[in-house]
């Protein structure tokens, strides 16, 4: 739990988080996927002021279409139909997860097996107003 605070999550919904998903976990990936420094990077705050920052500006981590996290790019990590941790996989274990206040309240993915997703398509619609 100690490392879990430090890398900046709330203790229950780290455990929370874990106990969902470790009965899905299936390859070593998959396990090494919910420790805590792997959660931390695959978690979205969502404020509208945050998910546009981090998802579509161009100089953001998951905005910036040269970084390696790019989600809308079909060759990252993020973006690729096939990785566990991509929003476009409809069959993804580990989604981003989306927080607000400390707490999951969804999860950016095509998986509609997971509890509350949110679909990325569906947010960059939303969002393109606003931009």
């Amino acid at each position: 739990m100690q490392t879990a605070k430090l890398d900046g999550l709330e203790p229950y919904a780290y455990l929370n988080y874990v106990f969902k998903k470790l009965p899905y976990a299936e390859t070593v990936e998959d396990i090494e996927a919910l420790l805590p420094w792997h959660v931390k990077e695959n978690k979205i705050l969502t404020t509208p002021r945050v998910v546009k920052r981090l998802l579509f500006n161009e100089y953001a981590t998951y905005g910036s279409e040269y970084s390696a996290n790019y989600i809308w790019k079909e060759y990252t990590t993020f973006g690729s139909k096939y990785s566990s941790h991509s929003p476009f996989n409809e069959y993804a274990s580990i989604p981003p997860m989306m927080i607000k206040g400390g707490k999951v309240i969804g999860y950016l993915t095509a998986n509609k097996s997971i509890t509350s997703p949110i679909s990325p398509n569906l947010l960059k619609a939303l969002c393109e107003d606003e931009l």
